[in-house]
């Protein structure tokens, strides 16, 4: 039994093994397997009420031999779990956007068939919406969106070869919304932020007439803030607040693109994947490099772009398998 205890404990403390299967923190994760014993168990409680819960369970060796028959079993199903590649993204979904919790998924999974445990785990995955998908918008429907967009990177990584979802180095973030290509500069009011911005946007843009005008606001003394508004408004006159336009980020990263344009939002994010080590979700990486619209224009986000990745939602949310369900009222 000592040397079982200790495997499972070895496993357990596995951050990327022990992550799918809760966002809960424990002091001691031993703990997590006796909480699915215990049927009865209260989530207020304080942790040592396992331990003493278990106590009284096992009063004789034929109990311990029964109890620890089912932390066996139990153990053996999340290893199963968490080989499965299917298993494994649907469950660390569930758990991390706590819809399910594991108690809940081991049951389903001990009294029906495998067959019928995906089609439990796809269902609960379902995201309900209150509107059309494409009418999904930053300033309304900001806490649906972050849902879908998480879902939706979890999916792309189930169906990418050797790539699995980390949702160690997901638990470890305070997520957001990232605007791809930046809405107007309108809440930037310090005249060294206007600069820094301009100097960015005329390294990057490909128009003449733009960066001309952005040379000549650079000479002056002072920044003229209609002036500065007017080149803002020409720069982002095809940006919204629709989900085409958002992806997922985590909000330090986010706080560091800033209002930057597209080409440059692109660059940071690659020095903070390659040089700095941040993690950087899979579907957001593939929208900054184009890999949806397969573009090789790397200095704009447009209307192709957008389009091309609302499509790609869709054909993973919705017309592959109905993730999104729209009730209305």
């Amino acid at each position: 039994l000592t040397s079982d205890w200790d495997d499972i404990l070895y496993t357990l403390n596995n951050d990327n093994f022990f992550s799918f299967l809760t966002n809960k923190k424990y002091d001691d994760r031993m703990e997590f397997l006796l909480e699915l014993l215990i049927d009865n168990f209260l989530e207020n409680r304080a942790q040592r009420y396992l331990f003493f819960e278990y106590e009284k369970m096992v009063k004789n060796k034929d109990d311990v031999d029964k109890y620890w028959s089912k932390v066996k079993r139990y153990f053996r199903s999340l290893k199963e779990f968490f080989e499965n590649n299917k298993y494994y993204h649907y469950i660390g979904y569930l758990t991390n956007s706590n819809k399910a919790n594991i108690k809940e998924i081991c049951k389903e999974y001990f009294k029906q068939p495998k067959s019928e445990f995906i089609k439990f785990l796809e269902e609960k995955s379902v995201i309900d919406i209150k509107k059309e998908f494409d009418e999904l918008n930053y300033n309304e429907d900001k806490k649906e969106i972050e849902k879908i967009l998480f879902l939706f990177n979890v999916l792309i990584a189930k169906d990418t070869n050797g790539y699995r979802y980390p949702f160690d180095l997901h638990n470890k973030e305070k997520w957001s919304l990232e605007h791809i290509n930046a809405k107007n500069s309108e809440n930037i009011k310090k005249e060294e932020d206007k600069r820094k911005i301009l100097e960015s946007q005329r390294d990057y843009l490909s128009d003449d007439n733009i960066k001309k005008r952005i040379e000549k606001l650079l000479k002056k003394e002072k920044i003229d803030d209609k002036e500065f508004e007017k080149i803002q408004n020409k720069i982002f006159k095809d940006s919204d607040d629709t989900i085409s336009n958002l992806a997922l980020l985590g909000l330090k990263n986010n706080i560091i693109l800033s209002n930057s344009i597209f080409p440059a939002k692109r660059d940071k994010l690659i020095e903070l994947e390659e040089k700095e080590k941040k993690f950087i979700p899979i579907a957001t990486k593939y929208v900054f490099l184009k890999y949806f619209s397969k573009s090789r224009d790397f200095y704009s986000w447009d209307k192709k772009d957008r389009e091309a990745y609302l499509k790609k939602l869709k054909e993973i949310l919705i017309k592959n398998k109905p993730f999104i369900q729209i009730k209305k009222g």
